[in-house]
């Protein structure tokens, strides 16, 4: 139900936000999933579902980048989704993987949360180079910031 709650109010975030801080803070807020879910308390460990609710919509400013660089580059939207789908897909397989074997480490040296950790601190260096990244990664020349423009509002050269 939170991946529900999130994914609808995706589009919303990144019209209120722009793409690079809605990517931002969706990545602030997984990364704090992941760290109260590893909580010894039950009630913090269950709080972590509303943060975890932007986990699923927290790539899709990045993704929408994507397919429009694509676009511009001359490769077709069908080929570029199927590439970063594909790419996810690997991602996935890798992910679980590393976790198991980060939670077999974790586990033998008394720290069976250590995917957890690794998980919140790869999303905050996430973080970092999202808000590293100059504006010209995030919108073309021509673009006004992401959001549309307001009545009155020139465009933004």
């Amino acid at each position: 139900m939170a991946s529900s709650v999130g994914g609808l109010l995706t589009g919303a975030s990144v019209q209120l936000l722009g793409p690079k801080w809605h990517t931002a803070l969706t990545t602030i807020a997984t990364a704090c999933a992941n760290l109260l879910f590893m909580s010894r308390s039950s009630v913090l460990a269950f709080g972590s579902v509303l943060f975890a609710a932007s986990e699923d919509c927290m790539s899709a400013a990045v993704m929408a980048r994507i397919m429009k660089v694509g676009d511009a580059a001359g490769v077709g939207r069908g080929r570029t989704a199927s590439d970063c789908h594909n790419l996810a897909a690997s991602v996935r397989v890798v992910g679980l993987y590393g976790f198991g074997k980060l939670f077999a480490i974790g586990v033998r040296i008394g720290r069976p949360q250590l995917p957890y950790l690794v998980l919140a601190a790869s999303q905050l260096l996430a973080v970092a180079l999202v808000l590293g990244a100059g504006r010209r990664l995030w919108h073309d020349s021509d673009d006004d910031g992401g959001r549309p423009a307001r009545p009155g509002e020139p465009h933004a050269e």
